[in-house]
């Protein structure tokens, strides 16, 4: 997202606390953080000037304007509880690892949240997580004009393919939790809506070939 873009989705959810990704040109992750107000726009003054202790956060910022690139921003979800919006930090930090620790793509300096490490989130604060995401979005539209510049700017992510690293600790995060469809029963009346949608559209696994299960003839 661009800058005007930000402000505009932050001023719609002003006294909020939120999580965000500051992303290099091709749309690579290399910052998360978490903020509030217009702190996510930031980090470019402070790296112009040369402020803070994240010289390498700093040097690889005057690298991508020194370019003439632009850095591109994301925000993943406001909280109204600043507790909450720590451990999502925490919890994206650990996923995507830290360039200083050689685990990951980040220059982060810390874990995030208080900077307490080894941080492993229980299945009670992944929900508290999931029931504040659902709350915030629940009701709300976007514009038609926002919508087209969300799907612009996500264009770069389209065809990527994660490398075989990311896919391994994404993989190994989400290892032992329970799906979040577990237990779900799907109503006569989301069947006949999903029905609907698809009507008339081609299958997704037309024309594809998959392994046969053991015993399947």
């Amino acid at each position: 997202m661009n800058k005007s873009s930000i402000k505009k989705l932050i001023k719609e959810n002003s006294n909020s606390f939120y999580v965000y990704i500051l992303r290099r040109p091709d749309n690579t992750p290399f910052y998360i953080g978490k903020g509030y107000g217009f702190r996510i726009l930031g980090h470019e003054k402070l790296a112009i000037n040369n402020i803070g202790s994240n010289k390498h956060k700093n040097n690889l910022i005057r690298k991508i304007l020194k370019s003439n690139d632009k850095i591109n921003y994301d925000i993943i979800g406001f909280f109204q509880n600043e507790k909450i919006a720590f451990l999502y930090e925490k919890e994206l930090i650990d996923l995507y690892g830290r360039v200083n620790l050689k685990n990951g793509i980040l220059v982060n300096l810390t874990d995030g949240g208080e900077g307490s490490s080894g941080y492993v989130p229980t299945t009670e604060t992944i929900k508290k997580i999931s029931e504040n995401n659902a709350h915030y979005w629940k009701g709300k539209t976007f514009s038609v004009e926002y919508r087209k510049k969300l799907s612009e700017n996500n264009v770069g992510n389209r065809g990527r393919k994660l490398p075989k690293e990311w896919k391994d600790k994404i993989s190994k995060s989400l290892k032992g939790r329970p799906s979040p469809r577990k237990g779900q029963v799907v109503t006569q009346e989301t069947r006949d809506k999903m029905s609907k949608v698809r009507k008339g559209k081609p299958s997704p696994r037309k024309g594809k070939k998959y392994p046969r299960g053991k015993g399947i003839k």
